[in-house]
């Protein structure tokens, strides 16, 4: 951070004849720094490369929010998704069931009637 000598501003709003309130700048107000205000600053705000600045800031809020988003997003995803499938996957895997226990019954019927007409052959 940039070390600031209130001074001239504090300057500049008094002799403006402005309140503390009043000389907060609000987005649409135009900005015009005292010099001696500038000279502090190595560049002046003119001089500001916005596009780089714009990269830079961008890079640092990524930085700082990809990991969390990404965390966030994943488990968010996750719930969507077992909220989702959850009740598809739960009549799926009851209808699987039954039919599955159906083919075992049948499967296993004809292997006992099998056995059992094999030893009365046998007899």
């Amino acid at each position: 951070m940039i070390p600031v000598d209130p001074g001239p501003m504090r300057n500049a709003i008094e002799s403006a004849g402005l309140t503390d309130d009043e000389a907060v700048p609000l987005l649409t107000d135009e900005i015009v720094l005292p010099d001696g205000l500038r000279a502090n600053h190595p560049r002046g705000i003119d001089d500001l490369d916005w596009v780089e600045l714009a990269d830079r800031l961008r890079e640092s809020v990524m930085a700082e929010l990809g990991d969390s988003v990404a965390r966030m997003l994943s488990v968010r995803m996750a719930e969507s998704v077992r909220a989702a499938i959850g009740p598809a996957l739960s009549q799926a895997s009851a209808a699987l069931r039954v039919e599955l226990e159906s083919r075992v019954s049948e499967a296993v019927d004809r292997a006992v009637s099998a056995e059992i007409q094999r030893l009365r052959k046998s007899n």
